[in-house]
């Protein structure tokens, strides 16, 4: 009689289910590399090993997922061959994730918050989970999980009586935020206006310029994570391998030129860099540094809102998970960068600065909504995390804000019906920052100043 034993297998943010049916028999034999890491295991954790078992696995699994039913095997062959020291009822409860090692330890593998999140959707109770994944106990409510270091523990704790699960340590306190380095009001006003409205930024900045706080700066005046958030959020970067505990700000992606396409977006069962901007600030580098197939597949990623993340290169099948970020990126005025900022003076010629505007990726730039110039003395570290306008979409504009009849007059006048309603985007953000429901005929003008169209090219 087979024995079953259930696991799951990474897919994006999902699991599959895979069913390993073990059984004692002297013929069969499952694959080489299983029986033998199997084996091992067996006999470092102490238990018996002369027996040959014959493994059947049925699920949504390929070859790169066999070291991940190793710990299902091992406890599925000593169930089907010892039933007295792990009880085939004990294992039909549960479902095990995790990496079986040669010493009987069970490692970590990718996805694991992911899964069990996943799984806990589809009716699963119980899951054993790697000792070192005890950090997502806070994460994993409404299912009970047991942590286990090794083999021999997930079988001791399987045969024992349920207990209720160890209660989760009080949270240490925070250190007190540190006081930012002052902005300039203008830039300032620039970052709380994207955070508030998710309007992707082009900062005009001299060279050497820090980036980093700024991107900083517009998570920081976004409101706080909800649970859920924190769930999205941490479940990406645990894929990863990017976290250890749960991450609980907006995170921050700056994109090095050099990337290509595929380490952007992975495969389902390891998504790549851009899984982890989610709910944060995606922060770019010189835009002309990208290749032309990463430009495209930033903006359409941005813009859609997901990524499509296909099985293979060119096939129809895959997975798509959302993605709803804020892009910022320099843009220089000219080849040397100083043309316009105080500091050395600017010796490109004008043919230069033709050139080098002319050679500007216009797919990519069409993708950001606000043009602004960063002070060369900005510095200083972020704000510290606090509550911050709400933030809208185009959609929600229209019943959320009401225009006065100035303003009105002054978005009559733009005849393009794309960039008026993009400039009325942008001035109910204003008006938000302000903390008004009436837009305002100065915000229709600053966001005319600003408006990417008006700035670029």
């Amino acid at each position: 009689m087979p024995v079953l034993v259930e696991t799951a297998t990474p897919y994006g943010l999902t699991a599959h289910r895979v069913r390993v049916y073990v059984t004692a028999n002297p013929v069969g034999r499952p694959p080489a590399r299983s029986g033998d890491v199997v084996r091992t295991a067996l006999r470092e954790a102490g238990y018996p090993t002369a027996f040959a078992f014959f493994v059947e696995v049925s699920g949504g699994h390929t070859r790169q997922d066999v070291a991940s039913l190793d710990l299902a095997i091992a406890l599925g062959a000593l169930a089907a061959h010892a039933p007295g020291i792990v009880s085939p009822h004990a294992l039909a409860r549960v479902l095990v994730l995790g990496c079986l090692t040669r010493d009987g330890a069970i490692a970590h593998i990718p996805g694991l918050l992911a899964m069990t999140l996943a799984l806990r959707t589809q009716g699963v109770t119980t899951v054993i989970l790697p000792r070192t994944a005890d950090w997502m106990r806070p994460l994993l409510d409404g299912v009970t999980v047991v942590f286990a270091a090794s083999l021999r523990d997930a079988i001791t704790q399987l045969m024992t009586e349920p207990r209720l699960p160890d209660p989760t340590p009080p949270a240490s306190p925070r250190a007190a935020p540190v006081a930012p380095a002052p902005l300039d009001p203008a830039l300032d006003l620039a970052l709380r206006v994207a955070a508030a409205g998710g309007h992707h930024l082009l900062l005009a900045a001299p060279p050497g310029t820090d980036l980093r706080p700024l991107a900083d700066h517009v998570g920081a005046h976004q409101p706080p994570l909800s649970r859920d958030d924190i769930l999205a959020i941490s479940a990406r970067h645990e894929i990863a391998a990017a976290c250890h505990a749960p991450v609980r700000t907006r995170p921050t992606l700056a994109l090095p030129h050099g990337i290509d396409r595929w380490a952007l977006l992975g495969t389902p069962r390891r998504p790549g860099h851009l899984l982890l901007p989610h709910l944060g600030v995606l922060l770019l580098d010189d835009l002309r540094g990208y290749a032309p197939d990463v430009r495209s597949l930033l903006r359409a990623s941005v813009t859609q809102g997901r990524l499509d993340i296909p099985d293979a290169p060119g096939s129809l099948d895959g997975v798509t998970i959302p993605l709803t970020t804020i892009v910022l990126a320099p843009l220089s005025s000219c080849p040397c960068g100083y043309d316009g900022h105080p500091g050395p003076r600017c010796r490109c010629t004008a043919a230069a600065i033709a050139t080098y505007r002319r050679d500007l990726p216009r797919d990519l730039l069409s993708l950001f909504d606000l043009v602004v110039e960063v002070p060369r003395t900005t510095t200083g570290p972020a704000p510290p995390t606090r509550p911050g306008p709400r933030p809208l979409t185009p959609r929600r504009v229209a019943p959320l804000f009401r225009v006065t009849p100035s303003a009105r007059e002054r978005l009559a006048l733009l005849t393009d019906i794309a960039t008026r309603d993009g400039i009325l985007r942008i001035a109910a953000s204003v008006a938000d920052v302000a903390d008004r429901d009436w837009i305002l005929d100065v915000d229709v003008e600053w966001a005319l100043r600003h408006l990417r169209l008006d700035r670029v090219g």
